[in-house]
């Protein structure tokens, strides 16, 4: 990151921000004109924001990265001096992947977090003496065979909410502590099942014996059957094919929570949670991704498991250790 260029909204929010706190323009009216100044500018580029789909979203995507380098420059600089950095990927399809939905208010000005950045969150407050960073690997519509690939091969992450491509390293290039696999019963429940646990298993390999992780399952929340993706036009008036779909994700997900109790994973069960009423916990837009309050379901279960894991509690807790991989390959 640090290599990285600083765009033209960052440079002038510095510069303002650094105007509005230098001691020699203290005075009452450079103060006020200075004061202006940025109030006339964030009210131009949000009505700008409000009138074109591009500048709008040009304006999501500069204020939320101005945002987040200046967020991440002063967590680094106040833990300069931790005795550990610890690295969480989180790999997935867009149940990883996708944002919760965002009211005017939140676009405008602090956008909603995703599951991951929660987590993040809630990990750096439990941990201060330690820098921890979570990277999102979601992507959406790509099954379990994707994130193999994505474990040691860099790739272009395309992302919905900001409408980019984001150039991502591979999980291997991270060295992540953790690993935290989404099933992708939602993209793959209607592939073979002995090809999926195959795969599901090299990537076990992969994390353990090549890169030393702990690693994770997350089975992830329950669709809801009967209005699955009912506001996708190609779904609306069809409901024996949403019912359907519903039921084979369903069937999917049980079968993940079994394959991680076979091979002996620690399992992040959000599926249970949530099979009896899963409706508040999934956005309302599409009728498939988490909603706000799903994403928040997510970082509670996920932390909650992974607090007690051996990589910040020592000899403690938690972890599919290296030795123990092999005895899960002859299933």
């Amino acid at each position: 990151m640090s290599g990285k260029p600083l765009c033209a909204f960052e440079r002038g929010l510095i510069y303002l921000l650094a105007e509005k706190n230098d001691r020699s323009n203290s005075s009452n009216g450079q103060g006020r004109k200075s004061l202006w100044i940025t109030l006339v500018l964030i009210f131009m580029v949000t009505l700008s924001g409000l009138t074109s789909s591009k500048v709008r979203h040009l304006y999501y995507r500069q204020k939320d990265s101005a945002m987040t380098w200046i967020s991440e420059k002063l967590y680094q600089f106040s833990h300069r001096d931790a005795t550990r950095e610890i690295r969480i990927v989180c790999i997935g399809d867009s149940m990883t992947d996708d944002m919760p939905e965002q009211p005017l208010i939140n676009r405008l000005l602090i956008r909603r977090p995703t599951w991951t950045e929660t987590l993040q969150s809630k990990l750096r407050r439990t941990y201060p003496s330690h820098r921890i960073f979570v990277h999102n690997h979601g992507a959406r519509s790509k099954k379990i065979s994707t994130a193999l690939e994505r474990m040691e091969n860099p790739y272009e992450r395309e992302d919905y909410y900001y409408n980019r491509f984001i150039s991502m390293p591979s999980v291997n290039e991270i060295n992540p502590d953790i690993i935290i696999l989404e099933s992708h019963g939602y993209m793959d429940h209607d592939t073979d099942y002995e090809q999926y646990v195959r795969t599901f298993k090299e990537i076990l390999r992969l994390s353990t014996e090549e890169m030393g992780a702990q690693i994770y399952l997350l089975v992830t929340i329950c669709p809801d059957g009967e209005d699955f993706k009912k506001p996708y036009e190609y779904y609306m008036n069809d409901r024996p094919r949403r019912v359907k779909e519903a039921e084979l994700i369903r069937r999917r997900l049980e079968d993940s929570i079994q394959l991680g109790r076979t091979l002996g994973i620690p399992t992040i069960d959000v599926y249970s949670k949530t099979v009896s009423d899963p409706r508040p916990f999934i956005k309302e837009q599409d009728m498939v991704h988490p909603s706000y309050e799903g994403h928040l379901l997510i970082a509670e279960e996920v932390f909650e498991k992974i607090k007690v894991s051996m990589v910040f509690v020592p000899g403690k807790g938690l972890s599919m250790m290296v030795g123990d991989i092999r005895k899960t390959m002859e299933y």
